[in-house]
């Protein structure tokens, strides 16, 4: 049975700081870019950082939009900060809504990135001045081993986040019923450097050695 994917690389600027109206700027550009067809039945994927240096509950004021825009047989699949209150922390998440902005399935990034999205001997090198390089002076929290995977109707994802998809590990591990494979990134952080297009190589060993749609 065929399900409608469609995976929406808008080109934003990375910039942290964004205003309220700068995030309603940036979400009416990402609602045009997608072309929801109110008849279609679709999974729209979305880029890691749309919602730069906001975490879920701070776009509430979003709901509106997503339900002016998109229909019940709608979701949207994008990376969003997650904050946890039992352990005063964010995750870096990639969730997946419906049209009322209600949380179907979220996944909390596993391999963090090394002064990127945690500082190592944090409570040493923080006494002398030093944070990761991403917005926000605490780390991320790490996400648990083992997730389970994302379940659409007939779709079983296995969900990762940016370099995650490097590791073996984390696909090979993964559900017998995976039948696909769901990687959101923000490889602009790399500029023209050999980043993205190691990444991409990469991407493609692992789509092989699974055997899987990514």
């Amino acid at each position: 049975e065929k399900f409608n994917i469609k995976v929406i690389s808008p080109n934003f600027d990375l910039n942290y700081g964004l205003s309220e109206r700068e995030i309603k700027t940036r979400l009416e550009k990402l609602i045009r870019y997608s072309e929801p067809n109110k008849d279609l039945k679709t999974l729209f994927v979305w880029p890691e950082g749309v919602f730069s240096g906001y975490s879920f509950n701070e776009i509430s004021f979003l709901k509106n939009f997503f339900l002016d825009s998109f229909d019940d047989n709608h979701l949207i699949l994008f990376g969003i900060n997650r904050h946890n209150d039992k352990m005063n922390g964010l995750f870096n998440s990639l969730i997946v809504i419906n049209n009322r902005m209600e949380i179907v399935g979220e996944y909390k990034k596993q391999k963090l990135v090394p002064f990127g999205e945690f500082l190592p001997y944090e409570k040493i090198l923080n006494k002398i001045g030093l944070k990761k390089i991403t917005e926000g002076h605490g780390s991320f929290l790490k996400g648990k081993k083992q997730q389970e995977n994302i379940l659409i109707d007939n779709l079983n994802i296995l969900p990762l986040i940016c370099y995650e998809v490097i590791f073996t590990e984390l696909t090979q591990n993964t559900h017998p019923d995976t039948n696909l494979i769901v990687n959101i990134s923000e490889d602009g952080w790399f500029g023209n450097s050999i980043g993205p297009h190691q990444h991409f190589a990469k991407a493609i060993f692992r789509a092989v050695e699974q055997n899987l749609f990514l």
